[in-house]
């Protein structure tokens, strides 16, 4: 990853920003915000989840797949019998 990698740019570091400030919401019993939950994230969590994407970077993980083509063809309109 870059030297100058930024958490609030990677679509993988936002969704576990969102796990985290749902889970820290429901734990306080009211809501922290985004940027709460993201500054806390990153100091706790972020380097080594951020260590764990390097190593695993090369190897093509399912929840990292980025999709360029559909798996079935798109069609319309769908039409449907009854």
């Amino acid at each position: 990853m870059k030297l100058n990698y930024s958490f609030l740019k990677d679509e993988l570091a936002l969704i576990e920003i969102r796990k985290h400030k749902w889970i820290e919401s429901e734990k306080q019993g009211r809501e922290i915000g985004f940027a709460t939950a993201a500054h806390e994230w990153i100091i706790k969590y972020g380097e080594s989840w951020k260590r764990f994407w390097q190593d695993s970077e090369d190897v093509n993980h399912v929840f990292a797949e980025k999709r360029r083509y559909r798996r079935f063809p798109l069609q319309f309109p769908i039409l449907l019998k009854t």
